[in-house]
């Protein structure tokens, strides 16, 4: 059995794939923007975090030579 986890992060969305002994099988990552409205604050989108994982999955799948179930 595979098991996928996500950071959603401030500079990127990271998936990681990991057999059912935990060794890491796969890594993911796509990068999401910050906005800076003004010099002291920063902003993201929830929807770019929704929009990377999709991707992020795929990369980590791919690298952990695995299929989506």
């Amino acid at each position: 059995m595979l098991v996928v986890g996500l950071d959603l992060g401030t500079q990127s969305v990271k998936a990681v794939v990991c057999d059912d002994t935990l060794a890491v099988r796969g890594q993911g990552a796509v990068p999401v923007t910050t906005s800076r409205p003004a010099p002291d604050a920063a902003e993201q989108d929830p929807r770019a975090w929704e929009a990377a994982v999709g991707p992020a999955i795929a990369k980590a799948l791919a690298a952990a030579h695995a299929q989506p179930a």
